[in-house]
């Protein structure tokens, strides 16, 4: 199995917008341990936001494709002098492979070549434990920052209530 690796382009917005709402939400979601079907119904995302940090500067998406195919994503977001990764995703039935771990290990170099930034935050909802807890092992650690889950009736629903997000950072 080869996986290729390289930015998105206008182009693959689509596909993005695609993989990144079906690994999120619904009940596809579900065959992948990542999903948020249990906390949140509606979209992840939308074609405008995707298309807007595929043009940005400051932002990239990298995808990792299988045979030609989208398997997944990571945004690498530069904010001043440390870069905010989210939107991370694996196709779900494709999971416990090493994939997520190949992908987020390729942005972080890429970052560090492209913007000379080794400093690295991700927003993760408080209670996904096992994020959380896979994250720590690639180097991540909360260090007591939080923000309140953000409101958006125009994509999601929330399905519980008081959730709030963790700021995870790490320096390679």
């Amino acid at each position: 199995m080869t996986i290729l690796y390289r930015p998105a382009q206008i182009d693959d917005a689509y596909l993005v917008v695609n993989l990144i709402n079906f690994a999120y939400r619904g009940e596809a979601s579900k065959a992948g341990w990542t999903t948020e079907a249990d906390l949140l119904d509606g979209r992840r995302t939308t074609l405008e936001e995707v298309i807007h940090l595929i043009q940005s500067e400051n932002a990239f998406f990298l995808l990792s494709f299988e045979e030609n195919e989208l398997i997944g994503c990571i945004l690498a977001e530069k904010r001043d002098q440390r870069v905010r990764l989210g939107m991370f995703v694996i196709k779900p039935m494709l999971q416990n492979r090493g994939l997520g771990k190949q992908l987020l290990e390729q942005a972080e170099q890429q970052v560090k070549e492209k913007w000379n930034i080794i400093h690295f935050e991700m927003i993760v909802i408080s209670c996904r434990k096992e994020l959380l807890e896979y994250y720590e092992r690639r180097g991540y650690f909360f260090k007591g920052k939080t923000l309140p889950f953000p409101l958006n009736p125009d994509l999601w629903t929330l399905k519980v209530e008081h959730l709030d997000l963790k700021i995870i950072e790490k320096n390679l």
